[in-house]
């Protein structure tokens, strides 16, 4: 299943980080975003098969150290994609 639109979608990572995922040329694609800004997050690896739906679990296994009583991997909601290429040197999650 695509991103609605052909957006991302975002989640909230344990509240620790956020990250904006794209269906792009058949797989997942994973960004950091932070003040208006995202850059890759190359170390973020989601299986091209894997429904939309199953993307919060899968950022939960590749997160789980983060975790932290009452915090979870969340959908905070998805946003359209745009044909501006940014990126910046937002960092991942904080203590990564």
């Amino acid at each position: 299943m695509d991103t609605p639109d052909g957006g991302r979608l975002r989640f909230d990572v344990y509240g620790r980080a956020v990250i904006e995922v794209e269906r792009r040329d058949g797989r997942w694609v994973a960004s950091y975003v932070g003040e208006g800004r995202r850059r890759p997050a190359e170390d973020v690896r989601l299986p091209p098969e894997a429904p939309a739906e199953s993307l919060a679990d899968h950022l939960d296994v590749l997160f789980h150290e983060y975790a932290r009583p009452g915090t979870s991997v969340r959908r905070v909601g998805w946003h359209a994609a745009d044909s501006a290429a940014d990126s910046s040197t937002d960092s991942g999650p904080t203590g990564a």
